[in-house]
């Protein structure tokens, strides 16, 4: 398994542990099933090396997305969601504490998040980038 991979199912366990209500799942960005609304979707955005004298540690950027249907849930529901989604990312120390499956994450910053309506679908897109390496 690759280290985007590694990284990729960390924040996915970290988000399932946290996920703000029972209605949403957490699923892989990558999946063939189209998943059920609301969801968050999980994938790596972009990967490189994070330096030629340390080949071995990643810059990895994630692409965390809600995805909510218009009307299916409470709006005060939904901007709560969002708050305690961008509080979870923000928690650093519990990110790179939870490090596991063989990976390692070294930083993790959150870089904040922005709305968009797709026909009747909100999607709240998450940005985060981490450095990581093999445990």
């Amino acid at each position: 398994m690759t280290i985007t991979q590694r990284v990729k199912n960390v924040i996915m366990d970290i988000l399932a542990d946290s996920v703000p209500d029972t209605s949403i799942t957490v699923v892989d960005a990558k999946q063939r099933a189209t998943p059920i609304l609301p969801h968050i979707a999980v994938d790596v955005a972009s990967v490189s090396n994070y330096s030629d004298e340390l080949p071995q540690v990643q810059r990895v950027s994630m692409d965390i997305v809600l995805s909510v249907h218009a009307g299916d849930e409470d709006d005060n529901d939904v901007e709560n969601w969002i708050a305690e989604i961008e509080a979870t990312l923000q928690q650093a120390n519990d990110v790179s504490s939870q490090s596991g499956d063989g990976v390692i994450i070294y930083s993790w910053i959150y870089s904040g998040s922005r709305q968009e309506w797709d026909d009747s679908i909100l999607q709240v897109n998450f940005s985060v980038e981490c450095l990581a390496t093999r445990a």
